[in-house]
């Protein structure tokens, strides 16, 4: 039987335990931490990155996590709310679905603390499946509200991220309900800030306030012990749920790993059109169009036909299929300010047309995405786009999440070889890390950082 109350929930928060957890869901965890770290990084590159880094130095009352690329240590909060936000403004995160929880949301705050406590890999391990199975177990069950305008990713995050954060804090149980109570308090995201900075660092204040929750929770601060369940609580509210019954499993089984720097309901499309491009060796220059069917979800985020900035690229369908064209591999460098006002983007985006069905079912992936391509000698191709590699049950090459780690690391380009292959190992053996402060180091105070 399946969840069905708050309190449920954080006795499920206290009682999980690292030898419960399969080989193979470990292995998938220290992936997704591999491409979080890499995706830190590389965000601190990007404007709103820097945004974060600056708001976190200015909040340095106590040295107690470092802030990735930054060269400093600053107050917990500060440092979950900058690296999580550094994370997202890459659009990098490993995603499941249908509730679209960011892993870099729980990962923030559980490696914040767990740096800052001197804890275990195991540990770090453990908080995180915590965190991420109530945000994503809530997210499932209100799943319909994200095609309503919820961005629920952040919304239940800040739920998932306070019973992580007080299970790491070694609250009781009172203490793990009132954390998750808290963290209800605070919870929200919204659709409409798709492309804007605020959008970015809505991850950044669900990583934030997990910590605050539990930090009020242990200073003895309550809240309504049954916050999520009945009439008026936040799964009615959010999702039209006042009784629920949450999903068995663990729902870090679902994360797909994300390829592409843009939103995720791109991500197929991408592939669909690269692989058109490789197949038939097309080229810009000879496209006469691009059609790409879709639902009325898909057009809540992936609109900005002409982008000006680099976080509207990152949800602009038009500007996507460009990048096919123009780079292979699509990565981080296709989706930037000088991107969106290249002239060779700005000639092909004209090119692409949304067309969406408001008959099609609602949701994140109901249907396939349909490609349709017509170039100037008469050709049409047409692709369905399913699924992208990467996805929950169609898994990437360990190549591929090699090179999202380093292109992440490169594109930052503050981090030495020797100093990222050693991090990478750390990770790959993130279960025998005794103390995690000894990854957050390295990207913390990365050895090529000009001050």
């Amino acid at each position: 039987m399946g969840i069905k109350t708050t309190k449920e929930l954080a006795e499920y928060a206290l009682d999980l335990k690292y030898g419960q957890l399969p080989s193979g869901l470990v292995a998938h965890v220290k992936d997704i931490v591999m491409g979080y770290m890499a995706s830190t990084l590389g965000g601190s590159a990007l404007p709103f990155g820097r945004i974060a880094t600056r708001y976190a130095k200015a909040q340095a009352t106590a040295a107690l996590a470092g802030v990735s690329g930054g060269g400093f240590k600053t107050t917990l909060e500060a440092a979950a709310l900058a690296n999580a936000t550094m994370a997202h403004a890459t659009e990098l995160e490993d995603v499941s679905f249908p509730d679209g929880l960011y892993s870099l949301t729980v990962l923030a705050p559980v490696f914040a603390i767990a740096e800052h406590r001197h804890m275990s890999g195991k540990a770090a391990i453990e908080g995180f499946v915590v965190g991420y199975d109530i945000a994503s177990k809530l997210g499932v069950a209100c799943a319909d509200a994200g095609s309503k305008g919820w961005m629920l990713s952040a919304t239940f995050a800040s739920v998932g991220n306070a019973g992580a954060a007080a299970r790491l804090f070694g609250h009781d149980l009172k203490q793990t309900i009132c954390a998750m109570s808290l963290g209800a308090s605070q919870g929200t995201g919204l659709v409409r800030q798709s492309g804007t900075g605020a959008h970015t660092f809505e991850a950044g204040f669900a990583a934030r306030n997990g910590i605050t929750a539990a930090i009020l929770a242990g200073y003895g601060l309550d809240g309504s012990p049954t916050v999520l369940e009945g009439p008026g609580g936040m799964c009615d509210l959010v999702g039209s749920m006042p009784d629920f019954e949450l999903v068995d499993g663990c729902r870090v089984a679902e994360v797909g790993i994300r390829k592409y720097p843009c939103c995720g309901l791109l991500q197929r499309t991408i592939d669909g059109m690269s692989d058109l491009v490789a197949e038939h060796n097309l080229r810009g220059e000879d496209l006469e169009s691009i059609d790409v069917e879709v639902n009325h979800t898909f057009s809540m985020y992936a609109g900005f036909p002409e982008p000006q900035t680099a976080a509207q690229t990152r949800f602009s369908i038009h500007h996507a299929m460009a990048a096919c064209f123009l780079e292979r591999p699509v990565f981080l460098k296709s989706f930037t300010d000088e991107a969106a006002h290249d002239p060779a983007y700005m000639a092909l985006r004209p090119k692409v047309r949304m067309i969406v069905h408001p008959e099609w079912e609602h949701g994140y992936f109901p249907q396939p995405a349909l490609l349709t391509v017509r170039m100037k000698d008469g050709r049409v191709l047409k692709r369905e786009c399913v699924f992208a590699r990467g996805d929950a049950g169609h898994p990437i090459s360990r190549e591929d999440v090699t090179r999202k780690y380093q292109g992440g690391i490169n594109f930052a380009g503050t981090l030495s070889a020797a100093r990222a292959a050693e991090a990478a190992k750390l990770i790959e053996s993130l279960e025998d890390v005794r103390d995690v402060s000894d990854i957050m180091n390295i990207f913390a105070f990365p050895d090529l950082l000009k001050q």
